[in-house]
């Protein structure tokens, strides 16, 4: 090697560093120029193509990854992380075929190089195989994946949502993708509420969570009553999980004829709903959740909102009105905070305006027909 192409392979190793020192500050354009400037100095190298395709899939850079990982593979045939890679790439593509391919290969030819993404690898294809509602193969990949990873969450949620997926006759959509009441039924074994603008059956995929007025809550909130009452549900106490749930704990309480208790800590038994505005992956209210399971009996939790992957959120909810983060409209004003009484009185009078929720009984066939609720 001369001097020359020496210096061009040090620079372009240089690159390859720097676009790893962005990527791990989640500098993704930044990794990408680097990777690029890599590749260029030094193009024999599968590592740098592989690590271009990556930046640009998380880009959204679909067709520069789609070259990337090409060109990887002419390098490194049957590399089991460039497979695996390219597989996320054509599953965001909706190439599910070619993702499996990709995905078997993997498995097939050099499955002791996967590492950690054995796991995945048995992960992913597990989800295809529910796609197709092929539910033995499925399970099989579930359990590999948890064998090699026993804490995977998602791995453990697809498992146990077997049995309730195969309550339906075809619970995925053409897309492969599942809706949103059967998503968070099966994957967290929820209920669905969704919105009073919607049908409370079919739920739109990406509903918006933020509720523009006061009036617009009381509806969220009448839904949920009338569906408390359409399943004969009889509470003791309602609490709240948050601080700015406490004026809908209180006007739900008012509208059901039970009463209200602003700490979980100050149950005495009984059965308790517990309320929150939104659940999420970080477990904000999960404290205050758990709390409200030791002080009580029994402990429905309830949220109108979720942020995150259903599986993953904390606490666990029983009953959610939309599966995305809730913005009510008083978060950011200080003359109408959570702590003001009066905003609960006047909730639970705009409640009592509403008219009845007609859903509240087809949420009930709904529930019943599918009944594998925690």
């Amino acid at each position: 090697m001369d001097a020359e192409g020496f210096f061009a392979k040090l620079v372009a190793q240089q690159h390859y560093q720097s676009g790893l020192a962005h990527e791990q500050r989640k500098g993704w354009a930044e990794a990408l120029a680097a990777y690029r400037d890599a590749c260029k100095g030094d193009p024999q190298v599968s590592l740098y193509w592989l690590a271009r395709g990556t930046a640009a899939q998380h880009q959204r850079r679909w067709d520069e990854a789609a070259e990337a990982y090409r060109e990887a593979l002419a390098l490194s045939p049957a590399d089991p992380v460039v497979l695996y890679n390219q597989a996320l790439l054509f599953l965001a593509r909706g190439q599910r075929e070619e993702a499996r391919r990709n995905l078997d290969d993997a498995l097939r030819l050099k499955s002791d190089q996967l590492g950690d993404r054995a796991a995945l690898v048995h992960a992913r294809l597990g989800d295809l195989a529910l796609q197709d509602e092929d539910y033995a193969v499925a399970e099989a990949h579930l359990r590999q994946a948890l064998a090699r990873k026993p804490d995977d969450p998602y791995a453990e949620a697809a498992r146990r949502a077997i049995p309730r997926l195969r309550e339906f006759a075809a619970p995925y959509d053409q897309d492969g993708r599942l809706p949103a009441k059967i998503g968070v039924y099966a994957y967290c074994g929820a209920m669905l509420l969704g919105l009073p603008r919607d049908n409370g059956i079919t739920i739109p995929a990406g509903r918006s969570g933020q509720l523009s007025g006061h009036s617009e809550v009381a509806g969220a909130l009448r839904r949920l009553v009338d569906t408390v009452r359409a399943f004969q549900w009889h509470f003791d106490a309602l609490v709240p999980l948050d601080t700015q749930s406490w004026p809908l704990v209180q006007a739900v309480a008012h509208t059901l004829g039970t009463h209200s208790v602003r700490w979980p800590q100050s149950l005495q038994g009984g059965s308790v709903c517990a309320m929150a505005v939104t659940v999420s992956e970080a477990g904000d209210t999960d404290h205050a959740a758990r709390a409200a399971q030791e002080h009580s009996d029994a402990a429905l939790l309830v949220s109108l909102g979720l942020r995150g992957r259903p599986w993953q959120v904390r606490p666990q909810p029983h009953v959610l009105c939309v599966p995305t983060a809730v913005t009510l409209p008083w978060a950011d004003e200080a003359e109408t905070g959570p702590e003001d009484q009066e905003l609960g009185r006047t909730l639970a009078d705009l409640v009592a305006q509403q008219p009845p929720d007609e859903t509240a009984d087809l949420q009930r066939a709904w529930y019943r027909e599918h009944s594998r609720l925690r």
